[in-house]
């Protein structure tokens, strides 16, 4: 058994697919199945059957899969350890990656209480969509990130970590300001405006479309990138905007926002801290996590989850 046999064993457990592992190791199609053939025959299994997508583990090679990656886990933090004084000077850098409203409401605070403690970490912290979010965890170029959906990618790790109830607001000077409440029928008269899904389905179309099946249909006239940005076309009067309550909370204060409230109706979206499956985390990553987990303890304005820690 070699390293390499390992490696391409568990790159195809995460993809299923001989010519996504190829382009990911740099390695010929033909000696990413050599290599698997081998490793089969050396253990006297079948760790793969093909379907009608690409490959699945067989019973046998899940279980080949769990003592395997132990193994990996343990090879990566080797490599950690061997890299001596560079991985000293990198563990002067930490990378954190949220989605907009993670990076709008709570991680700015996070990024400084930690920064208190060691000034001489830099801090790179960015915002940007899900995908890309996955993209720089499963990359390395980021270490941990926090997200309003839950992650796709077979090789992210993704803790729940709060809800946060989501509201419906429209501008001060719109007529619907004026109602205490609305009903669901009178949602459906108006557009909404709404976070874009990334190419995927947003948390909240996710939960209007919920809303829908009982034959309520909602007009969704935009879809927004950012927290900014329906926060402007509210202020524009182009409809009701649907957000997190903590993102709306400064324009409701400040008298630019109603917060309309709707009959026995309780959405809430699901936060998640995401990080690499197998990747050791460094020790300045999970200081950062603990900082969240304590500040979802302490937090009133969310609904903490009880969940397993991601290990």
């Amino acid at each position: 058994m070699t390293l390499l046999r390992l490696q391409v064993f568990v790159s195809l457990a995460e993809q299923l697919n001989i010519t996504k592992v190829s382009q990911a190791l740099h390695v010929s199609q033909p000696a990413i199945s050599r290599q698997l053939r081998l490793l089969q025959e050396e253990f006297e299994v079948i760790l793969f059957r093909r379907n009608g997508r690409g490959l699945e583990l067989t019973a046998d090679g899940k279980a080949f899969l769990r003592k395997v990656e132990s193994i990996t886990a343990q090879i990566e933090r080797l490599k950690k350890t061997r890299s001596g004084a560079v991985g000293a000077e990198r563990s002067k850098l930490l990378t954190i990656i949220g989605t907009h409203g993670p990076c709008a409401m709570f991680l700015p605070a996070i990024v400084a209480k930690f920064k208190k403690r060691h000034p001489e970490v830099h801090i790179d912290l960015r915002a940007d969509t899900i995908a890309r979010v996955e993209d720089m965890i499963v990359k390395g170029e980021a270490e941990i990130g926090v997200t309003t959906s839950r992650p796709h990618s077979r090789r992210v790790a993704c803790e729940p970590y709060m809800t946060q109830k989501l509201v419906f607001i429209v501008s001060a000077r719109h007529p619907m300001a004026r109602k205490g409440s609305i009903t669901l029928a009178d949602l459906a008269t108006v557009p909404l405006v709404i976070r874009a899904g990334d190419g995927l389905v947003s948390t909240t179309e996710s939960l209007l479309k919920k809303l829908g099946e009982g034959g309520t249909k909602f007009n969704i006239a935009l879809r927004c990138d950012t927290p900014d940005a329906i926060r402007n076309a509210v202020r524009a009067r182009m409809g009701v905007g649907i957000m997190y309550h903590d993102q709306a909370k400064s324009g409701v204060m400040a008298g630019e926002f109603k917060i309309l409230r709707i009959s026995d109706l309780k959405l809430e979206g699901t936060m998640y801290i995401v990080r690499h499956k197998r990747r050791p985390l460094s020790a300045n990553a999970e200081e950062v996590i603990s900082l969240l987990r304590e500040q979802r303890r302490k937090a009133a304005w969310v609904s903490p989850i009880e969940a397993e820690p991601i290990t």
